[in-house]
């Protein structure tokens, strides 16, 4: 194999792993983004739940106060008797 004919083989192999790693690099690069795309997604989602979560447990506190209340005016009322 001449010289010339070894570096062209050379060359072409180099450009098409060149062209490989540019494919793949765009595969990474999309699914990177994919994935910000993903995480911000859950990131309001997990915000949405959390305030969700606040309000259920000032509903959960209120309900308890309510029960105690209750529980008082009973026992006034039983002691009553």
């Amino acid at each position: 194999m001449s010289e010339k004919k070894k570096k062209a083989d050379e060359k072409k192999e180099v450009e098409e792993q060149m062209e490989m790693m540019a494919q793949r690099n765009a595969n990474l690069t999309q699914t990177a983004q994919n994935l910000a795309d993903q995480l911000n997604k859950n990131m309001v989602l997990i915000s949405q739940y959390e305030g969700t979560i606040g309000a259920m447990t000032t509903r959960l506190q209120e309900k308890d106060n309510i029960i105690r209340q209750l529980q008082m005016q009973l026992q006034q009322l039983q002691g009553g008797e």
